[in-house]
């Protein structure tokens, strides 16, 4: 029970114990905002305070990994699991050289429910590749604005990536809701 608290999918009540939270998209894209304006803010003080060279080389590796994951979708079933851990890891790294704090309020934002990055790929039994791919280009675009010590430009990359990824639950659940 402990654990699913942390991961925000139970409530707890005084006197009564815990319950499960009640889904609302809205708080769901509201989460993936402030992972947008806290992710993004981090990208760009990595450059400006001269960290980035601490992350670039791992997220370059995470995108080799996210390549090579989308080339094995051509010929086997995608592994969403692989994927959901390597866009984890991706986000996480961005925080590690900023104050805990960063990692806090983000930390808060990905236990919204369907806000994390490890559950992502996990929308649907087989995900769309198209929305993987647009994903990973996201991915590759942000680490070379870091590489390149493009600060602003890594915090809109990063902003609207998050806003996509929101975007793309809300329209796949209301898909599946209609559906």
């Amino acid at each position: 029970m402990l654990a699913l608290h942390s991961e925000g999918l139970l409530d707890y009540v005084a006197q009564k114990g815990y319950r499960a939270r009640r889904f609302e998209m809205a708080n769901t894209q509201d989460a993936y905002a402030i992972r947008g304006v806290v992710e993004g803010l981090a990208c760009r003080l990595l450059v400006e305070r001269g960290l980035a060279n601490l992350v670039v080389p791992r997220l370059q590796a995470l995108v080799a990994l996210g390549e090579k994951l989308i080339r094995n979708a051509e010929t086997a079933p995608f592994d969403t699991g692989a994927w959901s851990q390597m866009n984890a890891d991706f986000h996480k790294i961005l925080l590690e050289p900023m104050n805990p704090v960063f990692d806090e309020v983000s930390g808060y934002a990905r236990r919204v429910p369907h806000a994390s990055p490890a559950t992502t790929a996990d929308w649907r039994a087989q995900p769309d590749i198209d929305l993987i791919k647009n994903a990973q280009n996201d991915h590759r675009k942000i680490v070379n604005a870091l590489a390149n010590n493009e600060a602003t430009r890594a915090e809109e990359l990063m902003r609207e990536h998050l806003y996509n990824a929101g975007e793309v639950l809300r329209r796949t659940l209301d898909a599946t809701m209609a559906g």
